[in-house]
């Protein structure tokens, strides 16, 4: 349930229904550049018109104030440095270091203070409340311990432009590792990675 909840999460930031539009057509890191710093801005609108048109119901799933702020929250702290750019007719590729908050240091502070909770017969909007709070503050205490990934991001060219094409890579780099943490989490409770169990 928690990695199901993480993959939607995360894979609303990579896929969106709508392409970017205008005359101009920017190279690949232009592209790229842009569509971190919309992440970062928590522009998630922005963001949607340089990302390849893919799974678009996952937009009615993740609509909402909370899961928006969440978001907001940890994309904030995302840096990025795009290396180097290759092009090839159609297809593009843009080596981009990223760096964010080490999620799975994170992660494991959160669960701490939420297992001292299981048993507090909170009710479920308090509990909520309690689980932003520890998120809040275990990402503002961790916010120096950055986990750096080198992403190779791919790119399709559309008649309106570059498009980033949305990889499970890519949203783990800008999440500060995620999730990978959600499919070591789901392993060590004997669960198959996501893909493995949708097969």
């Amino acid at each position: 349930m928690f990695k199901k909840s993480l993959a939607v999460l995360f894979t609303f930031i990579m896929a969106f229904s709508c392409i970017s539009c205008g005359e101009k057509i920017d190279p690949p890191e232009k592209v790229v550049a842009s569509y971190l710093d919309a992440l970062k801005n928590g522009d998630l609108t922005s963001a949607k018109a340089y990302v390849n048109e893919e799974n678009d119901e996952i937009l009615s799933e993740t609509e909402d104030e909370s899961t928006n702020t969440l978001i907001n929250s940890i994309l904030k702290n995302l840096t990025y440095k795009v290396v180097s750019t290759e092009v090839k007719d159609s297809t593009a590729t843009v080596k981009t270091t990223i760096k964010n908050i080490d999620m799975k240091t994170v992660m494991g502070e959160v669960f701490s203070e939420l297992l001292s909770l299981a048993f507090s017969g909170l009710d479920a909007e308090a509990l909520e409340t309690k689980q932003n709070e520890a998120f809040a503050k275990a990402l503002e205490a961790n916010k120096d311990t950055l986990k750096e990934t080198e992403v190779t991001i791919q790119l399709e060219k559309k008649e309106t432009g570059w498009i980033i094409i949305p990889t499970e890579d890519l949203a783990d780099g800008i999440t500060g590792g995620l999730l990978s943490y959600a499919d070591d989490l789901n392993s060590s409770f004997g669960g198959a990675p996501e893909e493995e169990s949708a097969n």
